[in-house]
């Protein structure tokens, strides 16, 4: 499956589906998702830098502070500070409802309970753990507790 037809399909289809099981290509498709739109809110994050430091009076990428442009350098810094943490967590937050849901079903394609996702709790340790299991393992040939194998 492409990667477009696996958004359209299956990563907003199943994003609030928290039973049956997933495959490990729709959990590395799910991540090479996030890791995109992780770097799209980057790029914009810069491109509004580069537009706060213009208004600022930027000549040849140097900034020059003095007196009179301390206080708007000042308010650059606190926008752009402001922007970062909004987009960041806008962005985390709009994927975590969908990564949970991902990880419960890649847990019952390996005919593991959901409560093995509060692995995440124990530091370094439990959220290794949870990794390899998520990524690596191969799930339970043909259908398991958890419903049939998955197609995708």
């Amino acid at each position: 499956m492409s990667f477009s037809k696996y958004l359209r399909v299956t990563g907003y289809k199943n994003y609030f589906t928290f039973e049956g099981r997933a495959s490990r290509g729709e959990m590395w498709n799910w991540f090479l998702f996030l890791l995109g739109s992780s770097f799209m809110a980057l790029i914009l994050q810069v491109l509004f830098l580069f537009i706060l430091l213009f208004m600022a009076g930027a000549k040849d990428g140097v900034l020059v502070i003095d007196s009179e442009t301390n206080g708007f350098l000042a308010l650059i810094t606190f926008l752009f500070i402001l922007t970062s943490g909004v987009t960041m967590m806008s962005v985390a937050i709009y994927n975590a409802v969908g990564t949970i849901s991902l990880t419960i079903r890649r847990l019952h394609d390996c005919n593991l309970s959901a409560k093995t996702a509060l692995l995440i709790f124990i530091p370094v340790i439990g959220a290794l753990t949870l990794f390899v299991i998520c990524y690596f393992v191969k799930g339970t040939t043909g259908e398991n507790n958890y419903g049939p194998e998955p197609t995708y």
